[in-house]
């Protein structure tokens, strides 16, 4: 089967360490189970309205895995269901946040949300089942690896320079860092689920515009000590089933 990933936000003009992470997944997890990712179709190509370029990139596609990420909230991204309208979609890793536009969703052949407050509202919004698939980096093999030395207190991790800690950094220099502290205070979606994933205390989270990092919490709250091992397993097993949709 050959792929196209569309919203790939690991870009030269924005560097982010969760992008990074995100992407380096996605091509761990698809070359798993045999597909052939032929192309992503970027921020900087939307941003720069490279249209051409981005048909002709679709068009080669058996599927558009649509990566919602952060992006799918406020009606800022009215352009991710025009995708579904005219190639085979599934919408996955995504956020769903205060959209108008939710009938649109039918078109998806899939959809999942990283927590369960998008995924009520996209279900809601859609008509459709939308299943809770949380981030596919719980199952990055770095991330899985990672071990905590926690030889200093606490950091505060936010965007630019506002922080201790910058979210703007690559993925190796990022997670150098993180792991040298007992807790945290972070605007981060994916600075929490590391924080998860190494057992750190989450101190304080950032206020942000969307619901997403409160929602993380009330999940793995809810769900309790499985709740790594069953994201993992939920992440795989969609991962699984890529060459039904």
């Amino acid at each position: 089967m050959n792929v196209v990933i569309y919203n790939d936000c690991d870009v030269d003009s924005y560097k982010h360490f969760g992008c990074e992470l995100v992407m380096e997944t996605f091509r761990d997890q698809l070359k798993r189970v045999d597909c052939n990712l032929i192309g992503t179709v970027t921020k900087d190509d939307l941003a720069q309205q490279r249209f051409a370029r981005i048909k002709k990139t679709l068009d080669k596609a058996d599927l558009v895995i649509v990566n919602g990420e952060g992006s799918f909230h406020s009606n800022r991204r009215n352009d991710i269901h025009h995708v579904a309208k005219h190639w085979p979609s599934i919408l996955v890793n995504s956020i769903y946040q205060n959209n108008s536009f939710g009938h649109h969703l039918k078109h998806f052949k899939f959809i999942s949300c990283r927590e369960s407050f998008s995924a009520r509202q996209a279900e809601k919004d859609s008509g459709m089942k939308v299943e809770v698939i949380p981030d596919v980096i719980f199952t990055n093999k770095r991330l899985t690896k990672l071990k905590l030395k926690a030889t200093q207190e606490h950091v505060t991790i936010n965007h630019f320079d506002q922080g201790e800690l910058s979210t703007n950094n690559s993925a190796k220099t990022f997670l150098k860092e993180i792991v040298k502290y007992e807790s945290i205070t972070s605007i981060s979606f994916h600075s929490l689920i590391i924080a998860i994933m190494l057992g750190q205390n989450i101190k304080e989270i950032i206020p942000t515009t969307t619901h997403k990092n409160d929602a993380l919490i009330d999940d793995y709250n809810r769900i309790g000590k499985d709740y790594i091992s069953w994201a993992q397993a939920e992440i795989n097993n969609l991962f699984d089933r890529i060459h039904t949709f």
